[in-house]
């Protein structure tokens, strides 16, 4: 076995965090060792793709300013999110708020659990089901997910028909999918028919629970700007919801498969999660021990180690680049990044996501990604040439790029 790998390894691999199954494979520890070996401290990094937030934040944790360009505005919640880590205290603070919303007579945890509600197989008490288990090309449940409180029973069984008469009870045609193609794009044609196939990956009854779950979010926002609460609330607020929007749809196989979807389309045999026990999920397992980053939006760079970030394109970010006064205060030492690969599911969604949160002004140029059904290796090679190309202009000859 040789001494010396041609790889740099890192040290473990946390596979378990906010959107992660969409993001670059990035092992702790995997680029300080090289930066703090090559570089010197307090140097500025380029990161022009923004990918992953992991390696963003490995960078600043080891001493260095990061100037990274994140034109998703969902990767740029996660990497603020990240840079300021909420604790579990506030997390389960977050959900409380959420829990004490009201749906008329009923609080919305309530109102969520019972739209899962089904029978114990063994005993017949009511039980609130974990997931039921769905065939795609059936298009109604066949199994369920439960332990019962009162015999125990606990496991896979068949669903009855009081269980296929309870989801088809959500109308397929909802209204719901209009209101949010609204939010997100009221006049673009060709944009609202691939945010309703983007819709399509979720089931009516979970649907149904989101868009109660996104509008509770939307007024407790609205009350925070009033009262001027702290922007860590909001972001476990958000954080709490993306995590149900993401478990609460069609692309998680069962039992296991296709990990890392690419593409928009329903898994062969699915799991419908209860999208209140997601979100109690969620509460235990987004907070995080890590040391906060000072992050800042550009042109403001960080006093020290720290992150600022290009809310836009990269093409305009190397034009600002190129002006005399930015030149000379980003000197770039290196450019280190996670190279994307094309995922026509995390843009799509993304995109679908941040308009469905935060209204289409969010969006921005990002709205694009709604336009391309379709992101081939042809498409991707001229996408990343055109980058590389607007990097080369504001980059010294000598500066090192690590992929």
């Amino acid at each position: 076995m040789p001494e010396t790998y041609p790889y740099i390894l890192g040290n473990q691999l946390d596979d378990s965090g906010l959107l992660s199954r969409f993001l670059p494979l990035i092992p702790d520890n995997l680029i300080s060792p090289w930066i703090k070996h090559h570089l010197p401290e307090g140097a500025i990094i380029f990161d022009p793709f923004g990918a992953s937030p992991n390696l963003v934040l490995q960078i600043a944790r080891s001493g260095f300013q990061v100037l990274t360009c994140v034109n998703n505005p969902i990767a740029r919640f996660l990497l603020t999110l990240k840079a300021k880590p909420p604790s579990e205290q506030d997390f389960r603070s977050a959900l409380s708020e959420l829990a004490r919303c009201r749906m008329g007579e009923e609080r919305l945890e309530i109102h969520l659990r019972n739209l899962y509600r089904t029978l114990c197989s063994q005993c017949g008490s009511l039980v609130i089901a974990e997931a039921f288990i769905w065939d795609r090309d059936s298009g109604s449940p066949q199994s369920k997910i439960y332990e019962c409180e009162q015999c125990g029973d606990s496991g896979v069984h068949p669903v009855n028909q009081s269980d296929i008469e309870l989801a088809g009870s959500f109308p397929a045609t909802s209204m719901h999918r209009l209101r949010i193609i609204e939010r997100i794009s009221p006049q673009e044609e060709k944009v609202r028919k691939n945010l309703l196939d983007a819709l399509s990956v979720y089931q009516p009854r979970a649907l149904y629970g989101l868009v109660t779950l996104v509008n509770r979010l939307e007024s407790l926002l609205v009350s925070s700007s009033h009262d001027h609460i702290d922007s860590n609330r909001k972001n476990c607020l958000i954080a709490l919801v993306l995590f149900a929007l993401d478990r609460g749809n069609n692309l998680w196989s069962h039992p296991s498969g296709r990990p890392r979807p690419k593409k928009l389309s329903s898994s062969p045999i699915f799991r419908e999660n209860n999208l209140w026990l997601i979100l109690e999920e969620a509460a235990n397992q987004l907070p995080s021990q890590l040391e906060p980053v000072e992050i800042s939006a550009f042109p403001d760079l960080p006093q020290k180690n720290g992150i600022c970030v290009f809310e836009g394109p990269l093409r305009n970010l190397c034009v600002e680049l190129e002006s005399e006064p930015l030149a000379n205060l980003f000197d770039i030492k290196a450019v280190i990044t996670a190279i994307p690969r094309h995922n026509q599911a995390f843009w799509t969604l993304s995109a679908l996501w941040a308009g469905w949160v935060w209204g289409r002004e969010t969006l921005g140029g990002y709205k694009a990604v709604l336009l391309r059904r379709r992101y081939d290796w042809s498409w991707h090679c001229a996408a990343l040439n055109t980058a590389f190309t607007s990097i080369k202009r504001i980059l010294n000859q000598q500066t090192p790029l690590l992929g």
